[in-house]
């Protein structure tokens, strides 16, 4: 791919380089290591972990509620200082974790981590490569996102010995996060970011050569619809629920690990291998929102087809793993791929049927749908895996969802069409 426009680098690259740094540093914090806190927290307030985690839901709720918020936000603020005074609330809302003396404190600031990190999770990414891209779009938000696994592998193990260095090492840990989040993000924040192309005098990178292929993510780049008239479209409703069901095949991978430990009895060696599960998935992902990203250059279409065939490919091999570890580790691996092309396929498809022209509210609703249903999926997740049932109705259910996205994709992309009086040129 081109990475010179003329003799100068693009400074599109800079923002890429930019916002690969504040998702994998924000999500991989907040989302790669908070794990690690549960049970030595939970244990050291002599509480249940359900108790204690209780937190994070109280933050998902809260950021479900902030973000069509922060999309109207940063549309009609300064991003550069919006981004800014989030990290530094983020950050600093992680090192009051420290200085909790009830559980209750942890629920208080769960809280305001919702709104603070709200922009991190759905917005940063999509937001800054669409209003800087109209070429390769799709790889470049799957480059970014594919980053955002790394922070947890670096810094877990060390941060596991600081919370288990003494009773009370869990605040240490927390303190260092809050100040890694603020030292690694505000710089980029506040020096680097600018909001779009034209406050240097640039349009976005390839803007020139964009063509009009109707089910690649880069033919809307140039115009698009207005919010309000994308809301009442039959598009809206079912990129609504794509949106939805991309993220309960999200929230699946979290059980990935207790699924492997649900061989004990039978299969101890698959067991023993949780972790690798875990981390051959995390492989999948990282090579999934790559590859996905530059199949979703040439087609939305093609994009969603890989991830729905590789996804249920990956479940039905660890259904029918039957004790072979082998079977299981390449389940989880095509499994994660397909995790990894999720977080980038709401985006492509919201940004292929309304255009750019809104994309920073559109997106911020239909996100804010994701988040709602990865809330309530995740208890649902929890209650069957406890249950007698076990996992093979969350899995049988996340191949039946997989179908019905590629549904919703083609009925949203057919609905797109009777946009077309509606479309601006931009």
């Amino acid at each position: 791919m081109a990475r010179r426009e003329g003799k100068v680098l693009h400074y599109g690259f800079v923002i890429v380089a930019a916002c690969m740094v504040i998702s994998s540093v924000t999500m991989g914090f907040v989302f790669g290591c908070s794990g690690l806190f549960y049970a030595p927290v939970s244990s050291y307030f002599g509480v249940p972990q359900t108790q204690f985690v209780l937190y994070w839901s109280v933050m998902n709720l809260v950021l479900t509620f902030s973000l069509p918020v922060m999309g109207n936000l940063i549309v009609r603020v300064s991003r550069r200082v919006l981004l800014t005074a989030c990290a530094l609330l983020l950050g600093g809302c992680m090192a009051a974790m420290s200085l909790a003396t009830q559980v209750w404190h942890f629920y208080l600031i769960g809280a305001v981590m919702g709104f603070a990190f709200s922009p991190f999770v759905y917005i940063v990414v999509p937001t800054f490569i669409n209003d800087w891209f109209a070429k390769d779009v799709g790889f470049y938000i799957g480059l970014c996102m594919s980053f955002t696994g790394l922070v947890g592998m670096l810094f877990n193990p060390t941060l596991t010995q600081i919370i288990n260095s003494s009773p009370e090492g869990w605040r240490e840990g927390y303190r260092i996060i809050g100040l890694l989040i603020v030292v690694l993000t505000v710089p980029f924040t506040a020096f680097v970011l600018r909001d779009k192309p034209s406050d240097m005098g640039l349009k976005r990178y390839g803007e020139d050569e964009v063509g009009s292929d109707a089910g690649s993510a880069d033919a809307s780049s140039l115009g698009g619809v207005e919010a309000q008239v994308a809301y009442r479209s039959r598009s809206f409703k079912t990129v609504l629920a794509f949106g939805a069901i991309m993220a309960l095949v999200q929230t699946i991978n979290n059980y990935l690990p207790g699924f492997a430990t649900s061989f004990a009895g039978t299969y101890p060696e698959i067991a023993a291998a949780s972790g690798y599960v875990s981390s051959v998935a995390l492989a999948g992902a990282i090579v999934g929102t790559l590859t996905l990203g530059i199949a979703n250059n040439r087609s939305v279409r093609l994009g969603t087809l890989i991830i729905c065939l590789t996804g249920i490919a990956g479940m039905a091999l660890m259904l029918s793993s039957s004790g072979l570890l082998v079977a299981m580790l390449c389940g989880a691996f095509l499994f994660g791929y397909a995790y990894g092309g999720t977080g980038i396929e709401t985006p492509l498809l919201t940004r292929t049927c309304f255009g750019s022209k809104d994309y920073a509210i559109i997106n911020s609703r239909v996100s804010a749908a994701g988040s709602a249903t990865a809330i309530v999926s995740a208890l649902v997740w929890s209650m069957l895996a406890d249950s007698s049932l076990g996992y093979a109705p969350i899995f049988a259910i996340g191949i039946v969802a997989l179908v019905v996205s590629y549904a919703l994709m083609r009925s949203s992309l057919a609905h797109a069409k009777e946009l077309a009086e509606s479309w601006q040129e931009g």
